[in-house]
């Protein structure tokens, strides 16, 4: 888990916030980002993820990424980490190893969340 750690660190800017939430997940808090900014970030770290050989590490390789992308539109971390989650498991559910999001009713997207 730490190389995936450093791989989303160093896939992310300086000013975004990494930390693990859990399990096998990592959450990721993406200030000053707009909806087709949070997508192509959120792409980004998981193309590096899959690129990564860990075939000495890992048994069950290859290794898929799956996303869910919410927003901090509404001001509410535990409302953004649920948008986020749901949106992480409709990825699940659509094959994994994909980007899903939702996001709150506010049009203005400014701060992004990644799970």
């Amino acid at each position: 888990m730490k190389i995936i750690a450093v791989t989303i660190k160093n896939t992310v800017r300086r000013s975004d916030v990494i930390c693990r939430s859990g399990g096998e997940e990592f959450a990721a808090i993406l200030p000053a980002t707009d909806q087709p900014g949070i997508h192509r970030v959120a792409e980004k770290i998981r193309a590096a993820v899959c690129e990564l050989d860990l075939t000495d590490i890992i048994d069950d390789y290859p290794l898929s990424v799956t996303i869910g992308v919410s927003d901090l539109g509404d001001h509410d971390m535990t409302n953004a980490m649920k948008r986020a989650d749901k949106a992480l498991y409709q990825a699940k559910e659509k094959g994994r190893n994909r980007v899903d999001s939702l996001f709150s009713q506010n049009d203005t997207v400014d701060n992004a969340l990644l799970i």
